[in-house]
């Protein structure tokens, strides 16, 4: 079970890949769509957190944070998953 700062860490990592930022740059209270980042690209952020970091967001989760959430909702959402697993 990750910490939450490691989910913040990973969670930004990921955001910075598909986003061509540097994850220092990234603010939580930014959307995804800030971020320029379409359900496409989502789904691809989803599998990469589940299949590299084991952190498996439910098709009802990930529809909600594709609605132009925040980064601190995705972030709080995969904690979330991170804790009970």
């Amino acid at each position: 079970m990750a910490d939450r700062a490691e989910v913040t860490r990973l969670i930004r990592s990921v955001l910075a890949q598909v986003s061509l930022r540097e994850p220092d740059d990234i603010q939580d209270d930014w959307t995804l769509m800030d971020l320029g980042i379409d359900s496409l690209t989502f789904s691809h952020i989803a599998a990469t957190l589940e299949a590299e970091y084991g952190v498996e967001l439910d098709e009802q989760t990930l529809m909600s944070l594709m609605l132009s959430r925040s980064v601190r909702e995705l972030i709080d959402a995969a904690h979330s998953v991170s804790a009970s697993a």
